[in-house]
């Protein structure tokens, strides 16, 4: 079993990624480029 098939909620916050960064495609990471904006980030 893979932890995406455990929750669909994200558990793991990658800031400062690549804009062509391979945690785009899994699941359960919420992934902060530069168009998102990581400083931004409210918590």
């Amino acid at each position: 079993m893979q932890i995406s098939e455990l929750t669909n909620e994200k558990q793991v916050a990658v800031l400062f990624a690549r804009a062509d960064s391979i945690y785009k495609s899994m699941p359960y990471l919420d992934v902060y480029d530069i168009e998102r904006r990581p400083l931004l980030l409210n918590g």
